[in-house]
């Protein structure tokens, strides 16, 4: 199924996940909350409670093997990853580079980004400097983890809290 344009409605409803092998000791178990569209939700735990779990059950990169979880009252278990994936953004604390140029790391959940887009992107990261720095631009081969300095990071958070406003969002800490 294709996922319609989200309008940031999402619900766990007696959501349960254990990794294989795992059965009798869950990650997520009987997990129920709402979430309406725009407001701003932090998951906060230790390390290992399964925040990181939650996230990818909620991108659908894992399903519950119990309960369900649904963006705009359609489970995520029935929607196409890639129309559901197109529409969510995800920013990881620790991020990392895929083997590949810049650009196809930039493309890699919006393949169909042309340069410009890919550029608009770039700039709403504050890395397009950095990358217009690079032998190759934004066809500089990577493969390896990189680092912002604290300006950039600086204006980089700025620019998220500027992109969440008026959506859903959820916050790891």
């Amino acid at each position: 199924m294709i996922l319609p344009t989200i309008a940031g409605e999402v619900c766990f409803d007696r959501a349960r996940f254990a990794y294989d092998g795992l059965e009798d000791n869950p990650t997520l178990s009987g997990l129920s909350f709402e979430v309406r569209p725009n407001q701003c939700v932090a998951i906060v735990g230790r390390s290992g409670s399964g925040k990181s779990t939650l996230v990818k059950l909620l991108q659908g990169l894992y399903h519950p093997t119990k309960g369900r979880i649904l963006i705009n009252s359609h489970d995520v278990s029935h929607v196409s990853p890639q129309s559901m994936r197109s529409q969510l953004g995800v920013v990881p604390q620790n991020y990392f580079l895929f083997s590949g140029t810049i650009a196809e790391n930039i493309q890699l959940y919006r393949p169909n980004y042309i340069l410009e887009e890919v550029v608009a992107a770039a700039k709403l990261a504050e890395v397009h400097a950095f990358i217009q720095e690079m032998p190759l631009g934004y066809q500089t081969k990577v493969s390896e983890r990189g680092a912002l300095d604290t300006e950039s990071e600086r204006r980089f958070q700025h620019n998220l809290e500027r992109l969440s406003r008026d959506r859903t969002t959820f916050t790891m800490t």
